[in-house]
């Protein structure tokens, strides 16, 4: 189970059918059934029922969504603090860079 898929579950399920689902994520029909199938078997677990071209969580469907949401959630702000952390070692570098930089005559006391 990788990240990718978790996105694509989610993007199907607020989507309610993978042909929507597949124009938003810029992938083909079936790769993202694939995609689908792969997870369901990889996690020995039937998501969706299948009606006609709907697609309906079923009972451990729309636990797993919460499941993934929470997750991704998750992984989404740790991006973003990594993001922050980064900023702020850019700027401490760069005061020190700075510092340096103005410090390039020694000083006479």
């Amino acid at each position: 189970m990788d990240l990718k898929r978790l996105r694509t579950f989610v993007a199907v399920t607020e989507l309610g059918t993978v042909s929507k689902a597949a124009l938003y994520l810029r992938i083909s029909q079936p790769a993202l059934s694939r995609q689908i199938s792969d997870l369901e078997e990889g996690l020995g677990l039937r998501l969706f029922d299948r009606l006609g071209r709907r697609l309906i969580l079923t009972a451990e469907g729309e636990q797993f969504l919460q499941d993934c949401r929470s997750a991704l959630r998750h992984i989404d702000s740790l991006g973003e603090r990594a993001e922050r952390l980064h900023r702020r070692q850019s700027k401490v570098s760069c005061r020190r860079s700075c510092r340096n930089s103005l410090n390039v005559f020694p000083t006479c006391a």
